[in-house]
């Protein structure tokens, strides 16, 4: 998954952050997108400028905002219920993120992070992609890609569960009781919206970490199964129009 050109833009620091230039693929100039780095994480996400939509993209900045500044280990003596966990410094968070998507007023970010943050056992891969719907500024859970997940999760599950068993299993065999079509019915999903396809990656415990591997699903098998005029089918469709 390549990470998204950007416009050039001057370099500036804006509340803690530093923004760096590079430019923007053409068909996508109507979602302007720069990276910005936070400077008390270290952490480079994209931000965007929306030509007539000031709201939303004050939404969409702000989130992004939060999410790269909780991209570090915590502060010893900071506000967390187990100080086990607490760090003095970033030093060992590290994050890789890109723009998976950034078109039919969608923006979806590839959120990757390993850490460790002093606890028993390093994180290796914590996905924290957000996918935000650009008409209301609003972040997109998985479900709400759906028009009606709750009745239709076995077969969205059903879709999911070949291509996240295949890939598990050339991890791990033993992978195989978590990635029943039963087993993905109670296990929440980290995603984000490529070009390629959905990018899916089970959410499960640190100790079978192992077993979340991410994969992409095609838009076709999933699209009878999308919300009307949300980000799914919009994305599936190619219909949306940037502005």
């Amino acid at each position: 998954m390549k990470p998204l050109r950007i416009v050039a833009l001057a370099l500036v620091t804006v509340a803690g952050c530093t923004e760096t230039p590079g430019e923007t693929d053409a068909a996508r100039t109507a979602i302007e997108v720069r990276t910005v780095r936070d400077d008390s994480t270290g952490a480079e996400l994209p931000r965007v400028t929306l030509a007539g939509r000031p709201e939303v993209e004050r939404l969409v900045n702000a989130g992004l905002d939060s999410l790269s500044a909780s991209l570090t280990c915590l502060d010893a003596g900071s506000n967390t219920a187990d100080t086990s966990l607490a760090a003095p410094s970033p030093s060992g968070f590290v994050t890789r993120a890109s723009v998976a998507h950034a078109g039919d007023d969608v923006l979806s970010v590839s959120v990757h992070s390993s850490y460790d943050c002093g606890g028993p056992y390093p994180t290796n891969d914590a996905n924290q992609s957000v996918t935000y719907d650009l008409t209301t500024g609003a972040a997109v859970p998985f479900a709400a890609l759906f028009r009606d997940y709750a009745a239709d999760r076995d077969v969205i599950v059903g879709v999911l569960q070949t291509t996240l068993f295949s890939a598990a299993a050339e991890v791990d065999s033993a992978c195989a009781d978590l990635l029943t079509p039963e087993a993905l019915a109670s296990t929440s999903f980290a995603y984000a919206l490529s070009d390629a396809g959905l990018l899916v990656q089970p959410e499960f415990p640190h100790v079978v970490e192992a077993c979340a591997v991410e994969s992409t699903i095609p838009y076709g098998s999933l699209r009878a199964y999308a919300a009307e005029g949300g980000v799914l089918a919009r994305v599936a469709d190619g219909a949306g129009t940037p502005h």
